[in-house]
């Protein structure tokens, strides 16, 4: 069986802490098994509201994770630039990782 490749696009990526993290995780831990290799994304510097080192753990060190720079939910513009700002945000990510 060939290794498939999916990318994991997450917020919460420990050390964030919290309900929201486990999914991405244990996905990203198990999908291996499933004959999938994960590639995350995740934000450079975000602002978790919980904490929990510990799940760092369970991070497989064959599991590329690639950290980009994004715009904090909360202040994302409340005008109708607002889809043009996001595409140019997500078009600069993926042209970075690529």
């Amino acid at each position: 069986m060939s290794t498939k490749r999916v990318l994991i696009l997450t917020y919460y990526w420990p050390p964030s802490g919290g309900a929201g993290v486990q999914r991405w995780l244990k996905f990203a831990k198990y999908l291996p098994q499933h004959g999938w290799k994960p590639v995350v994304f995740v934000p450079e510097g975000a602002n978790y509201p919980a904490l929990d080192p510990k799940l760092e753990s369970d991070v497989s060190p064959s599991i590329d994770i690639w950290k980009g720079p994004i715009v904090e939910p909360a202040k994302f513009p409340t005008d109708t630039a607002r889809p043009v700002t996001l595409c140019r945000l997500c078009r600069s990510a993926l042209t970075e990782l690529a």
